[in-house]
């Protein structure tokens, strides 16, 4: 493919993509708008029902989250070298199956996917074994399946006493601040969105009104104006003539064409010889 051909190319697929953007982006705030009503009520549902596990009020689950924060910003603690291992594995497996059926738009790219996936898998499961063997009973960690389950598993040698329940709450809270951000995100989404319309509908309505101005004044041009008259001699110099030949003769024209003779010889056309002449 040609440099120009690919140019146009990715044009043309920018005005489709235009396109499809004005006649359906408003379905599709619309139903996102709804998706994120609905999980910020489910996000705050589930806030509920760990507070009341726990027992805690709501000035106790804003301590816990000033107590997370300032936890995380003392660094992370000393790791050894299977812990390390463990969490790199967890972490590349969760983005591989993000990117599996998002990024991956064949069977092919998705299959090798799969292979890493498995492969790593098998490494995070021996990993697991070795370290749930030097440790005690309350620290081990859940099988492979059960682990890459949850979305954001909090670690034994990272949270110590009531940090995991802690780091639970802190979880919840940030999961409904993200929701609700993005609410705020889709409105004024909306809100540009409608902006766009009503500004495209003005301008179709003024080009409306203009396009009929113009005719109105067409209309009430003079009959015989000097535009009318030049633009009916064209028509007779272009009329086709029944003479053979490419151009027919200036004095077949003549006599063919009477009422288009008196315009001709109003104008400075340079002298023409008679057929007789030009016979002879």
């Amino acid at each position: 493919m040609s440099k120009a051909a690919r140019t146009d190319i990715l044009t043309i697929q920018a005005i489709g993509w235009n396109k499809r953007k004005t006649e359906n982006l408003d379905r599709t705030l619309a139903k996102r708008h709804i998706k994120t009503v609905q999980r910020i009520a489910e996000a705050s549902e589930e806030l509920k029902k760990l507070a009341g596990e726990l027992s805690i009020q709501e000035d106790t689950v804003q301590q816990w989250v000033s107590d997370v924060q300032q936890w995380t910003a003392e660094g992370p603690c000393s790791q050894n070298e299977l812990e390390k291992t463990i969490e790199g594995l967890y972490l590349s497996i969760k983005q591989r199956k993000y990117q599996l059926y998002r990024q991956a738009d064949g069977n092919k790219r998705r299959h090798l996917l799969r292979k890493k996936i498995s492969v790593e898998k098998r490494s995070l499961e021996d990993a697991i074994t070795k370290y749930n063997a030097v440790v005690p009973e309350t620290g081990k960690l859940p099988s492979p399946n059960k682990l890459l389950a949850e979305e954001n598993y909090s670690w034994p040698w990272e949270c110590h006493g009531d940090m995991l329940k802690k780091k639970k709450v802190f979880d919840k809270v940030m999961l409904l601040n993200r929701l609700k951000e993005e609410e705020v995100i889709v409105v004024r989404e909306v809100k540009q969105h409608w902006d766009y319309m009503t500004n495209m509908d003005r301008m179709i309505v003024n080009a409306d009104d203009q396009g009929a101005a113009w005719q109105m004044s067409s209309m009430e041009a003079p009959p015989n104006s000097a535009a009318e008259e030049d633009m009916a001699l064209v028509e007779c110099a272009l009329r086709p003539s029944a003479t053979p030949g490419p151009v027919a003769s200036y004095a077949f024209f003549m006599a063919e064409h009477t009422e288009c003779a008196s315009r001709w010889e109003e104008t400075d056309l340079p002298s023409v010889p008679s057929p007789s002449c030009r016979q002879s």
